[in-house]
Parts: C-alpha cells; sequence; structure tokens
C-alpha cells in the first residue's frame, strides 16, 4: 500500500559595540528579532547562578564551560554576519578574565569562517553574558552540546541547513501497483535520487537521503534519521493509488504538526502541480508517521496516481521525472528562502 491513507476522489575574547541589527534565527528562517552587540544600561544587577570556568575556540568551534547547566540563548544576526550565544545568569570566574580593552576586536589569523570572537557583561539586570562570534559570511551552526552538562559547544559551518530526502517504501515493500503493473518504490527512488542530485550542488545544503538505492527502512527508522541530524527540511516523497476508481488523478501534498510543516507543503504544492500540469488535489492534513513524528518542518508529497493511467504514463518518463525533482528543490529552496 501507499504511504498515504486510500483517499476518497476529490579564540581570544573581548567586547565591543555595534549598532543593533535585525537578526533571524537559524535554520528556519521565519521570526525576527533585535539584538544589540552592546552592553545592557540597566544598573541593578542580578545574582548569577553559574560561573564561566573556561572558553576555548577551535577553527570552527566555540567552547564554554560553566561550574553547572545553564540555557543559552542562540541568535543568527546579519548585517554584519555573526553569531551570538547568550547565558543568562552567569558570571565570569577567576579563571575566565573580564574584558579590559577598550577596543575590544582582537583578530583570529587566517580563519575561514570567523574574523573575532569577544564577549562582555551584556545585561547586568539579569546577569545576561552575551558571546558574538563575527563571521566572514553567511555561515550556519550547529549546537554540539546544549549546556545541560555544563559545557555549551557550537560548530560553525558552511553549511547552512540540512535536507532529509525520503524516497518511499523499497525493498520488500513495493508501495503501490501501477496501471501497467510496476511498482511505486521504484518511482520513489528515481525522483529521490534526481532531487538529490540537484541538492548537492547547492552550496548553502547539505542533502541526505534515507536511500539510495533498493533497501527498506521502517517509518521511525526514517523519521529518527532526520530528527537525529536535526534537519531543517524533510521531504518525503510518493505516488499515490486508488485502484477502485482508477479515473482519480493529481497531486496531494500532506503535513501534519507545525505552521512551519503548513508553509512547506504549500510552497512545494504549487511547484509540483506547475510541473506536472495534473489536477490540484490540494494540500492536507495527514496522520503519517513520518510528517508526524519528525520534528523539523515536514511535508509528504504524493506526485500523482499510479493506478491512473494517464498520471502513470508520464510519471515514469525522465523528462517528467527532471521536472518535478527541479520543482521539489525549487520548493526547498524558497522555503529556505536560498537565491
Amino acid at each position: 500500500p501507499t504511504a498515504t491513507p486510500t483517499p476518497t476522489p476529490s579564540a581570544s575574547v573581548t567586547p565591543s559595540a555595534t549598532p543593533t541589527p535585525s537578526a533571524t534565527p537559524t535554520p528556519t528562517p521565519t521570526s525576527t528579532v533585535a539584538p544589540s552587540d552592546s552592553p545592557g544600561t540597566t544598573s541593578t544587577p542580578t545574582p548569577s547562578n553559574v560561573s564561566i570556568d573556561a572558553v576555548d575556540f577551535t577553527v570552527d568551534t566555540l567552547t564554554i564551560r560553566t561550574s553547572g547547566p545553564v540555557k543559552p540563548k542562540f541568535l543568527m544576526v546579519s548585517n554584519p554576519d555573526r553569531l551570538v550565544v547568550e547565558l543568562p545568569l552567569a558570571s565570569f570566574s577567576a579563571a575566565v578574565p573580564k574584558p579590559l580593552t577598550a577596543e575590544g576586536v582582537i583578530p583570529t589569523a587566517d580563519n575561514p569562517l570567523m574574523t573575532k570572537l569577544r564577549y562582555a557583561l551584556f545585561d547586568p539586570s539579569t546577569s545576561t553574558i552575551r558571546f558574538v562570534i563575527d563571521l566572514v559570511g553567511k555561515i550556519g551552526y550547529h549546537v554540539e552540546k546544549d549546556g545541560t552538562d555544563g559545557i555549551i559547544q557550537v560548530k560553525l559551518s558552511n553549511i547552512l541547513y540540512r535536507v532529509v530526502i525520503d524516497p518511499g517504501h523499497g525493498d520488500q515493500d513495493p508501495g503501490a501497483a501501477t496501471f501497467t503493473g510496476k511498482k511505486e518504490k521504484d518511482f520513489n527512488l528515481a525522483m529521490g535520487n534526481k532531487v538529490m542530485k540537484l541538492l548537492e550542488a547547492i552550496p548553502q545544503i547539505q542533502a541526505y537521503t534515507t536511500r539510495s538505492d533498493d533497501t527498506f527502512l521502517t517509518l521511525q527508522e526514517r523519521s529518527s534519521m532526520a530528527n537525529t541530524l536535526k534537519a531543517d527540511v524533510y521531504v518525503s516523497i510518493h505516488g499515490n493509488s486508488f485502484p477502485n476508481n482508477p479515473s482519480v488523478n493529481g497531486v496531494e501534498t500532506y503535513y501534519n504538526r507545525s505552521d512551519e510543516s503548513v508553509t512547506l507543503a504549500n510552497i512545494i504544492h504549487r511547484n509540483v502541480v506547475a510541473a506536472t500540469g495534473f489536477v490540484d488535489r490540494s494540500v492536507r492534513f495527514g496522520d503519517l508517521h513520518v510528517v508526524r513524528e519528525t520534528t523539523m518542518p515536514a511535508t509528504l508529497v504524493e506526485v500523482g496516481y499510479l493506478s491512473n493511467q494517464m498520471n502513470e504514463a508520464a510519471m515514469f518518463t525522465e523528462d517528467f521525472q527532471n521536472r518535478v525533482a527541479q520543482a521539489i528543490v525549487n520548493g526547498i529552496k524558497e522555503f529556505l528562502k536560498i537565491q
């Protein structure tokens, strides 16, 4: 059976002050905040809960060690590009000297990702210490350790977004049978591989696939892979089927959890409908494991009805698959705001 329900037809650091920029949280560019690099002005101090005992920066990784658990806040700021890490209820230990220089600028020699690292007591009223990594450009980051064990570790990367492509079914699970007896799993795999090839040419994206050959993964394995990777986008590719009424045809796209998943589904759907020329059967809520149990914006696109003679005839052609693969990639880029 197809993956959807049977449808009904239808390292030195110092502070410095910069102007207040607009900031966009990474990796999903959907909200805006406005932090400032300059220290806060409130003079009433708040007692701290933890002390910062060590700060270290390698070529691509910032590590901050504290005396106990802490809940940091991460912001990716633009104009100029920088990564901000805020630690509330924190203080400097004797092992980490407080910033003393007036200029507050110490460059890092020949670092391909950053130009300098600085820190300061940003807001005395909340004992918030702010670390600022000035970046060479649009750089992504991944939180390796989140502070729950007293260690904050952030790794910079030239890759901004992780995208998981999931060709449905595989191996002993053939999926739906087509009008002429072909297997859905073969269509899904061909589409997934074409999408992957296009994504791999986009420098801002690191693309992953749940399968690149005729192998089988459980639904749990598919969603767990995306969650473990902390992917930014998940797209599952399928072909639909309604053998009891082979006249049913067209594109359906499913979402489950979040507003961001609805947005992703709508963008992918619009692009795929335009590329296929098939009937628009709408974006729909679906209680489907891979869009329900993944934790990032996720969608499942049913490219067409394999049980419909006209849809199937087109879906197994190279030209059609290339057009739809490009449409899916265009939708992902549009969602991630990649030019």
